[in-house]
């Protein structure tokens, strides 16, 4: 096979398969959660990945029977907060039907009065601007919300944007009149803390009503589930709590799928809140190492064609991905930097010298791009150009 640049999937056919079974089974069930788990580096990530890519081809074949999805990393500690992450998901639904459902996108009208109640409360020495609150930042539309927020008391916020809302379409506007006026009303008299807690109410009120009225479904992944729980912190229990009890349990429509990703299988127990039995909605599928025939397959279409050292790089990695990629990228620098054909002594017998000989053929470049990074936790490129300095 030709080599490219861009890394392939292979494997995990079974798992793609219960994903698509999931998919096409929405809705059979009260709530649904499909849990992939395995050791850092087997692949999840990826795997996630592919899944989404899934979805993308299901909406093309199922014309009529369309999903959206969103998917959130809690890796990112901001990610980790309640109303990040409940924006974090609005704003990645909002693409994905913006892009197959130009005639019925999503808005989050509930939710974007009560969050901006909840932050006016929570600053009330700040203007509300694009600059300092980026919940509305790719819905034109709500554009005006901004001035009324900043003219008038946050008690008086409800009646005005529902005035906004005479331009909204009929049953949107009888919907906000009937079920939402009088709830987003009683939070004028409330703290912040406890509007922070009503969001999430709100947010699944949208959402819900969104694909009720247009008859589609939605898949939510959550990715590095096990980064909640570092160091077994009381707020990353609170938020498990959260997700289980508040979010999937209590708020959310059946036709929604949940996917999560994490190191280890979830083990949610029978609640006295919910009283679910969660063994009943949880399917659970192991992510192993991948099969020598997959790791050949992989190195292959890396341009690694030379059975010997396939074989020092498989017998080494033990079939995880994280490890076949820092080969591959080990004999990308011996090709490169020392200018000439790699060979089966240049590459780690272990997981451990695989990672010894990837930081021995880095260039002091990278080595020191590297080092930049150790610094956060999160990057983008603007962040690594100023500690690059």
């Amino acid at each position: 096979m030709a080599n490219t640049t861009k890394n392939q999937f292979v494997d995990r056919e079974s798992h793609i398969q219960t994903f698509d079974a999931a998919v096409t089974n929405i809705g059979l069930k009260e709530l649904s959660v499909l849990v992939y788990y395995g050791i850092a580096g087997i692949g999840k990530t990826s795997l996630r990945k592919e899944l989404s890519k899934h979805l993308q081809e299901y909406n093309d074949e199922y014309d009529s029977q369309k999903v959206i999805w969103a998917s959130i990393d809690l890796q990112l500690a901001s990610h980790r907060e309640k109303s990040t992450f409940l924006i974090t998901l609005k704003n990645e639904l909002q693409k994905t039907s913006t892009k197959y459902f130009l005639e019925s996108k999503l808005h989050f009208p509930a939710f974007e009065i009560a969050h901006a109640i909840y932050w006016k409360k929570a600053h009330p020495e700040s203007q509300l601007r694009k600059d300092n609150y980026l919940l509305f930042e790719d819905d034109e539309k709500l554009d005006p919300f901004f001035g009324v927020v900043n003219q008038i008391p946050y008690f008086n916020v409800v009646p005005a944007v529902a005035r906004l809302l005479k331009t909204a379409p009929d049953h949107l506007r009888k919907w906000w009149t009937k079920k939402l006026e009088s709830e987003l009303n009683e939070l004028s008299e409330k703290e912040p803390l406890d509007i922070e807690q009503d969001l999430t109410h709100f947010w699944a009120q949208d959402l819900n009503k969104y694909l009720e009225d247009n008859s589609k479904s939605a898949v939510l992944f959550i990715d590095t589930y096990e980064d909640m729980l570092v160091n077994h912190s009381s707020d990353g229990y609170s938020l498990d709590n959260w997700i289980r009890d508040e979010l999937i349990s209590h708020k959310l429509s059946q036709k929604v799928l949940w996917v999560i990703c994490g190191r280890e299988a979830l083990c949610w127990k029978k609640t006295k809140d919910t009283g679910i039995e969660w063994d009943k909605y949880i399917t659970q599928y192991p992510v192993q190492e991948l099969d020598e025939k997959y790791c050949i397959e992989y190195l292959e279409t890396r341009g690694i064609t030379n059975e010997k050292i396939q074989d020092v790089i498989v017998e080494g990695s033990k079939g995880v991905p994280y490890y076949l990629e820092l080969s591959v990228d080990t004999y990308k620098k011996i090709t490169i930097y020392k200018n000439r054909q790699p060979e089966p002594k240049d590459f780690g017998g272990s997981r451990q010298e695989i990672t010894e000989r990837f930081f021995k053929y880095l260039s002091p470049e990278e080595k020191n791009a590297l080092s930049v990074l150790s610094i956060t936790h999160f990057w983008d490129y603007e962040l690594f150009e100023y500690y690059s300095k």
